[in-house]
């Protein structure tokens, strides 16, 4: 097999996944695992994969944890309610949270350069998370798609034989992580 690549732009690490120098990017949110955490709040694993064209596929992990009233980690609601509007979901007065939605969906991302120490404790870099961006132009063009998908949603017939409930759950404990705002390379 013979091909060209060009890896200027790319900062070599050992740790296999890109390191983004610190600054703002836009990300693509590929995946949701929706978890219970250790404390019994919702949480949401989210993989982003960054869509600038200099470092596009470069994933960053985060947590988002949704505390029940009363939780350990009900300081942090306000860095949720932040995801939540710069995502253009609900995330006021009485809403419903609904991952499906999330998919595929843009937002903008500041990230730093940390370190974090790997299970042989050696010291690795990593990107992590400083702040969700809040961007109109983005959120203008997230809600005219989410309007044609709920026409084109409205529209579709209903399949008898198509299951949408997926009811696995799985217990983990990463409440830390989201208040840390630590993104682990899984």
């Amino acid at each position: 097999m013979k091909f060209e690549r060009n890896y200027d732009n790319w900062e070599e690490n050992e740790s296999g996944f890109t390191i983004l120098p610190a600054g703002k990017y836009m990300f693509e949110i590929m995946q949701t695992e929706d978890k219970i955490s250790s404390n019994n709040d919702e949480m949401v694993k989210v993989t982003f994969n960054c869509i600038d064209d200099s470092y596009y596929g470069a994933p960053i992990w985060d947590n988002i944890l949704f505390p029940r009233p009363g939780s350990k980690a009900e300081k942090i609601i306000g860095r949720t309610k932040r995801f939540l509007h710069c995502l253009g979901e609900p995330y006021q007065g009485d809403f419903e949270v609904d991952t499906d939605n999330w998919q595929n969906k843009t937002i903008e991302i500041q990230v730093s350069v940390g370190e974090y120490e790997d299970k042989n404790g050696n010291k690795k870099p990593k990107n992590n998370i400083v702040k969700y961006i809040l961007n109109e132009e983005i959120l203008n063009n997230q809600n005219n798609k989410n309007n044609n998908q709920s026409i084109k949603s409205q529209s579709k017939p209903s399949l008898p034989w198509v299951n949408d409930n997926d009811d696995d759950d799985e217990d983990e404990d990463d409440d830390d992580l989201q208040s840390k705002n630590h993104n682990l390379p899984f």
